[in-house]
């Protein structure tokens, strides 16, 4: 208990001595009105002009009479807000009066401020003391406490007036004084130092300088207690970091400027606030408004060096502007890129003005020209990438880092330079571009992803002085149904009279259903826009339907055809190619004309990624368009097929594949190369004559190796040159001779994956190929849509070449007997001692195709035959292989090597024969290549006389690989007979019947 006591006095003791009390005089400062009535005219309303207070007074020297009114204003602002009113007494005094027995009342008014206003307030308020006698004395009451303490800190406002104003002797002059007594707390008052932020890490309103004392502000503000009438000192610290990933700054720009507030009211607006402390700081918070400071980071996105993020470049208050730059050049190791704009915005230079909203990071784009870090650059030779102006200026488009790029050369390939201020053309992720040109005008078309779909968009350039300006960069088509993932390849087809066709794989709205198919807009196009004269989907095609070509001849001086090629997808691993001439009618509607699966009977099951172009051509026959398709060819390899379906590794062959049209037909297949990677085609312009450039490009792959080849179509006989370049995916341009043709090659083996120029088409360098060209011949079976192909070729004669019977373009193969007339080698002259190698392949496309087409019991029979040029006489039979249901086994490729001991001096020919008693269509397909046509791991030597003739049965001994869950087992037939082959185990047991059914004399093989 004494614990207690002595606690509570101690408290009563510090809340007493917390008390200082004061006495004070107000006086009231007078503001005197009065209600005149001149002798002559209107009364009103004026400020005192006869000496009177309040009351009535008639001046005889004025003639006229005025009736006065008193405003006594109080000025309590030296009364600190947290003071107590102990007690109020107003004096009054009335030093001159007319008539000491009148009285008058005093009124608690507001701030009027004309004489009107103040006589009207005075007179209509509510009377605080009334019925006062005119003199001296002292007047208190609790409503004048309450008013005094209501008004401390300010101004108290009152009125007077006489209750006697009709007579004019109430007229008196008054004196008002307030004695105030009041009590304030001792000098000391607590404050609150705070930070209108809260810091990171999330403990704290960041720091300040108090007093020159750097303090923490805890999160509810730093209180602190200073005395009354002493100098405090406070600043805000600049920068800090607040708990939201800002930097806060004391900012003194004109925009959002920091301050300080007292209680949300500003004080101040510079960093440091000095100021005298007074009674009214008590309980007050003083705050540093600091603002945010947005940082500005800068990521350089390169090609081949990855993104470089360079942090934060610079800061820039909120709602205030500022410039961030990104260097014109960008050199992070050894490649030199060049700024290409920014990817928020590519219009802006590289040095731009920003107002962010928040901490942004703004990405500069950097390009190194004339390569591309996406290594599908130029796969696509469906599409045109690479073309020549008639003005001799080159242009190249393709994709890069997810956006189109498009360059020209003006010095014939010396050096290029990115057009669009060297900026890319799309804005969003873009793809798959491909180009035209009429005149000096190029055109580009590619997809642009939108929110998930795609737009495919149009660019023209035109020729300006000696540069290429950006004319229109234009929406052609926003398909809704097809997801940007999907490769739509659009390509276009510009010619004659600025027509112009646009094709892509996409989607259509049919009724009410969504097809898939080629999609095109007929349109002409000009170096300002395009009109589109009609849309739609392409007649024939499916939803299969990937890899448009298209050509429209720039010179077409009597055509106006489109020349349309397409993939037809049958399964991931067989593909047709199909072609469709397109022309305009009269209407300007487009008419479909031809329509050809051209790959029929190709021997290859994918046939994929055609290119076409077309030419005007003259001869003894008149004009005409010499329209020319090549693609690759794919097909399996016994040793593919060997290994089993799934497996990983790929020993399938791939080819050039090319035909062209004369006269609505199409001619003979011609094969070239080996191990195709990319093709490309192109031909001379503005030429009417027997003869036109026509050059066909490649690439073939042997292991780490990429070679570029090309052939001069019209050289006889072929010549097959290798080029200087070695890149996988290539396009040729077009031009008016070889001296100006070349190969622009993308090899993207090695980082940084680049473009290269070859040497010129013309021919006659160091580089061409000086090997000699082997020939082959291929036919192909087809029957029910199964085809069976068969080849011969690589016959070598002393190291000189054995080339075939000539073979017209435009034959068409009609029997059987047509096809072996063709299968026959130029003759040439041995003896005992020359030296005679030859290939063979056999195959089938597709096996099941195949027991399918063969389930009637048909069989279909290839035989090798040597040939005496004089007799006619066969000298040797050298291969002999019958297909049927049971025997559909891809054979190897298999070399010959002939001993010609006892032949004499003779000259003969090599012969493949087919046979067939079957309805079948037939296909002959000439090879090329500069190296071996087919494939062979070695040679089989073997006697001319035939010793691979049978003549007698037999069946070769088996030894099955526990680990492989097929064999093969061969067999021999000498004559013509019902063959049973049956499997048994080592019991005795029968397992399998293989073979029973009437087969030819001939060898077999049977997979078991």
């Amino acid at each position: 208990m004494k614990t207690i006591r002595y606690s509570f006095v101690l408290i009563l003791f510090l809340f007493l001595c917390a008390q200082l009390t004061f006495a004070e005089n107000f006086p009231g400062a007078k503001t005197v009105v009065a209600y005149v009535q001149p002798n002559q005219g209107s009364p009103y309303y004026a400020y005192g002009t006869f000496g009177i207070d309040i009351g009535k007074k008639y001046v005889s020297e004025a003639q006229e009479t005025e009736t006065a009114r008193t405003k006594f204003a109080f000025d309590l602002t030296s009364i600190p807000g947290n003071a107590t009113i102990n007690s109020v007494s107003l004096e009054y005094s009335i030093t001159n009066w007319g008539n000491g027995s009148y009285k008058f009342k005093i009124t608690q008014i507001d701030d009027k401020s004309s004489p009107q206003d103040i006589w009207l307030n005075i007179g209509q308020s509510t009377a605080l003391f009334s019925d006062i006698l005119y003199g001296s004395d002292n007047l208190n009451s609790e409503a004048l406490t309450s008013m005094v303490n209501s008004s401390k800190g300010g101004n108290l406002y009152l009125g007077a007036l006489s209750q006697n104003e009709t007579k004019l002797d109430s007229w008196a002059n008054l004196d008002l004084t307030l004695s105030i007594d009041y009590s304030v707390p001792q000098n000391s008052v607590s404050l609150t130092a705070d930070n209108n932020f809260t810091a990171s890490g999330g403990t704290n309103h960041g720091t300040m300088i108090i007093d020159g004392v750097n303090q923490t502000i805890p999160l509810s503000g730093y209180t602190f207690t200073k005395t009354v009438g002493q100098n405090l000192i406070l600043s805000a610290n600049s920068p800090q970091d607040d708990n939201q990933s800002y930097q806060r700054i004391w900012h003194s720009g004109v925009t959002n400027s920091s301050n300080w507030t007292r209680n949300g009211v500003f004080r101040w607006s510079n960093q440091t606030y000095s100021f005298i402390v007074a009674a009214d700081d008590d309980g007050k918070r003083y705050v540093a408004n600091l603002r945010k400071n947005y940082a500005i980071s800068r990521d350089d996105q390169t090609e081949f060096d990855g993104t470089i993020q360079d942090g934060i470049i610079t800061y820039i208050v909120n709602q205030n502007s500022g410039d961030i730059t990104a260097p014109a050049t960008l050199t992070p190791g050894s490649i030199t890129y060049n700024f290409a704009g920014w990817t928020d915005d590519f219009t802006l230079p590289n040095t731009r003005a920003i107002t962010p909203t928040d901490n942004e990071t703004y990405t500069a784009l950097y390009k190194y020209p004339h390569h591309a870090n996406y290594t599908d650059a130029y796969k696509n030779n469906s599409q045109r990438k690479f073309v020549q102006t008639p003005d001799g200026t080159m242009h190249i488009v393709y994709e890069s880092m997810n956006y189109i790029w498009y360059e020209i050369s003006t010095d014939g390939g010396s050096t290029w330079r990115i057009m669009n201020d060297g900026k890319p053309l799309n804005t969003d992720a873009a793809k798959n571009p491909s180009m035209d040109y009429h005149g000096n005008v190029v055109a580009i078309v590619y997809q642009q992803n939108n929110s998930g779909y795609y737009d495919i968009k149009l660019s023209t350039f035109y020729a300006f002085g000696n540069d290429y300006i950006l004319g229109q960069n234009t929406l052609v088509n926003y398909d809704q149904y097809d997801t940007y993932s999907s490769d739509a390849n659009p390509v276009i087809g510009w010619g004659y009279n600025g027509r112009a066709i646009i094709v892509w794989a996409g989607a259509y709205q049919d009724d009410f259903y969504v097809k898939d198919a080629l999609i095109y807009k007929y349109c002409s196009v000009s170096q300002t826009g395009f009109y589109v004269y009609e849309s739609g989907n392409v007649l024939n095609s499916t939803e299969n339907s990937v890899n448009p070509t298209v050509y429209y001849n720039e010179y077409a001086y009597s055509t106006y055809n489109f020349h349309l090629a397409w993939e037809e997808q049958i399964t991931s691993t067989s593909s047709k190619i199909y072609y469709q001439r397109l022309y305009p009618d009269n209407n300007d509607e487009i008419q479909f004309a031809d329509y050809d699966e051209v790959s029929y009977g190709s021997g290859y099951s994918k046939n994929y990624r055609p290119a076409i172009v077309s030419q005007d051509f003259q001869n003894l026959g008149g004009r005409r368009e010499d329209i020319r398709l090549s693609w690759i060819g794919y097909r399996k390899t016994s040793q593919e097929d060997q290994l089993g379906k799934g497996n990983s590794v790929s020993l399938g062959e791939t080819r050039v594949l090319h035909k062209h049209k004369f006269f609505n037909t199409w001619s003979g297949l011609s094969v070239f190369g080996n191990n195709v990677e990319g093709i490309s085609q192109n031909h001379g312009e503005n030429i009417i004559g027997y003869w036109q450039p026509y050059a066909l490009a490649w690439s073939e792959v042997s292991g780490s190796t990429v070679t570029n080849k090309y052939v001069r179509y019209h050289e006889t006989p072929t010549v097959i040159r290798t080029l200087s370049t070695n890149g996988k995916h290539i396009q040729i341009n077009n031009s008016t001779d070889y001296n100006d043709m070349y190969v622009n090659s993308f090899q993207n083996t090695t980082s940084p994956y680049s473009f290269d120029l070859s040497e010129s088409l013309s021919g006659g360098l160091s580089k061409d190929n000086s090997l000699a060209i082997n020939q082959g011949r291929e036919g192909v079976v087809i029957k029910d849509n199964a085809e069976f192909y068969f080849a011969i070729g690589d016959i070598i004669l002393e190291g000189e070449n054995i080339n075939f019977v000539e073979l017209d373009d435009t034959l068409t193969i009609d029997g059987q007997e047509m096809l072996n007339d063709y299968l026959l080698s130029l003759p040439f002259s041995v003896n005992d001692n020359s030296s005679l190698t030859y290939g063979v392949q056999y195959g089938i496309v597709d096996s099941a195709l195949a027991v399918n087409a063969l389930s009637d019991g048909s069989t279909i029979n290839f035989k090798v035959q040597l040939i005496d040029e004089q007799t006619g006489e066969v000298l040797g039979l050298f291969d002999n292989i019958t297909y049927s249901q049971d025997n559909v086994f891809q054979y190897n490729n298999i070399g010959y090597q002939l001993d010609l001991t006892g032949i004499g001096n003779r000259t003969v020919r090599l012969k493949l024969v087919v046979y067939t008693e079957s309805e079948c269509d037939y296909s002959l397909s000439k090879r090329f290549a500069d190296e071996a046509i087919l494939g062979k791991a070695g040679y089989k030597q073997v006697k001319y006389q035939g010793s691979l003739a049978v003549t007698d049965y037999a069946i070769e001994q088996n030894y099955p690989n526990p680990f492989n869950p097929s064999t093969t087992i061969k067999y021999q037939l000498p004559q013509n007979g019902l063959v049973t082959l049956k499997i048994y185990d080592i019991l005795g047991k029968e397992i399998a019947t293989l073979v029973n059914s009437e087969q030819q004399s001939g060898r077999y093989e049977v997979n078991f």
